[in-house]
């Protein structure tokens, strides 16, 4: 992990129920990290890759776009967009504690106020560990 968003990813407190997470530059670098077992790195990469897909997308058709969720039977997914490119994609357990959900917040605020560049290298980066 190389770009200017790899330590400030890393050093996120993990929370109950947080089972993954991604950050992703316009450059498509990509650093995730899964916190429960029976996920693929390669899942989680084509995941985030997928997500970033969609904000490009409704970015195409003028959908004025921050943050999407996705509401599953088994999961959740929160995705927030910065204006200079970069994502932020999390995926938990669908009922989360109020804690929890502090904790989901305070890491969307500071992703949106940290002030780094999205740039990194063409390669992709990925971390996995189960917590």
């Amino acid at each position: 992990m190389s770009s200017p968003w790899a330590a400030w990813f890393e050093a996120l407190p993990a929370f109950p129920g947080l089972w993954a997470a991604g950050v992703r530059v316009p450059d498509q670098m990509t650093h995730s990290k899964c916190w429960v077992g029976g996920m693929s790195e390669a899942a989680v990469a084509n995941a985030w890759r997928c997500v970033d897909d969609t904000f490009r997308v409704m970015r195409l058709h003028r959908f004025p776009t921050r943050q999407l969720r996705w509401t599953y039977a088994a999961a959740l997914l929160t995705a927030v967009r910065r204006d200079d490119g970069c994502l932020l994609s999390i995926l938990t357990e669908p009922e989360l504690s109020q804690d929890a959900e502090v904790a989901l917040r305070s890491w969307i605020e500071a992703f949106l106020s940290e002030r780094k560049e999205g740039k990194g290298r063409k390669s992709s980066s990925t971390t996995t560990g189960a917590r």
